[in-house]
């Protein structure tokens, strides 16, 4: 039993806010298709170092249980290693400085100021548009989680086209392995419905952005005590990236998603909980080298 509870206390926690995901007719509330076209790419120097605040709100429940309530505070730092001669970016990632309250039914507002991933490094190989073509954890040594779970939102995921008419619809799927959220790390297989939208100002940057709705499905699997023990996931959730035109980095990127989870501890003892998660990140700082 005492495993169970300090397995499924590694499976992220959070906070149920307004959904921010969007159906798939909200890609069709628009009978007027403007021709303005937007351009979408990432572009990471050698030696680029870019800090994330991070904000997320989030709520897990099992077995009707009363919520885990939590609302977290981190930053998550990239830095560009390399670049090599086919436009590829060798990027090192890390969630860093985290800071927590919790709660759960009389419990409340207990603080937190550690998280045993934090200041894990991974590394990720990925190209203009944010395909991975690498991603692994250099520290094997031992299983541990996010403070978000496995599925968390991912900062840098695929997008895959780069150039858009404001309004137009593509679809682009992916099996991705999401290595900034622990290890064992999470594979996951998804299909999003992107949108383009037209160019914004905001946080002091000229902006292209577009919104999207994901479904996907996922799966972890991690030894504990001579025992593997599954957590398979279903996932719905929706967002929005706003990307930089002058640094052509992420500015700003808002994803909610419900998970409904399943966690074999064998054939025949397995957890059924939901997980709901509002992410933000906001870049916090930018240092590049001319």
């Amino acid at each position: 039993m005492m495993m169970k509870k300090i397995f499924l206390s590694l499976l992220a926690i959070g906070f149920a806010f307004n959904l921010y995901a969007q159906e798939p007719n909200d890609f069709e509330d628009s009978d007027v298709i403007i021709k303005d076209t937007v351009h979408y790419q990432l572009k990471f120097l050698a030696g680029d170092e870019i800090i994330y605040r991070v904000e997320s709100h989030d709520s897990i429940t099992f077995d009707f249980d009363d919520a885990l309530i939590r609302d977290r505070y981190e930053r998550f730092k990239i830095v560009c290693d390399s670049v090599d001669n086919k436009g590829l970016f060798y990027l090192t990632v890390a969630f860093t400085d985290y800071i927590a309250a919790e709660s759960k039914g009389d419990i409340q507002g207990v603080k937190r100021d550690y998280s045993p991933w934090s200041g894990r490094k991974v590394c990720l190989i990925i190209d203009s548009v944010g395909k991975r073509h690498r991603a692994y954890n250099p520290n094997t040594s031992e299983a541990v989680m996010s403070s978000g779970g496995a599925f968390q939102p991912f900062l840098l995921f695929p997008f895959l086209e780069t150039d858009k008419a404001v309004n137009e619809s593509w679809l682009v799927k992916s099996v991705d392995t999401l290595v900034e959220n622990g290890f064992p790390s999470a594979i996951l297989e998804h299909s999003n419905l992107m949108r383009a939208e037209v160019d914004i100002d905001t946080l002091g940057y000229d902006c292209s952005q577009f919104r999207f709705v994901k479904t996907a499905s996922g799966e972890v699997d991690v030894p504990m005590q001579e025992q593997m023990i599954i957590t398979k996931a279903t996932i719905n959730s929706g967002g929005r990236m706003l990307i930089s035109k002058d640094l052509l980095l992420p500015i700003h990127f808002f994803q909610s998603i419900e998970q409904k989870l399943r966690v074999y501890f064998s054939e025949t003892d397995v957890k059924t909980g939901k997980h709901f998660i509002n992410a933000n990140f906001i870049l916090e700082s930018h240092n590049r080298k001319k």
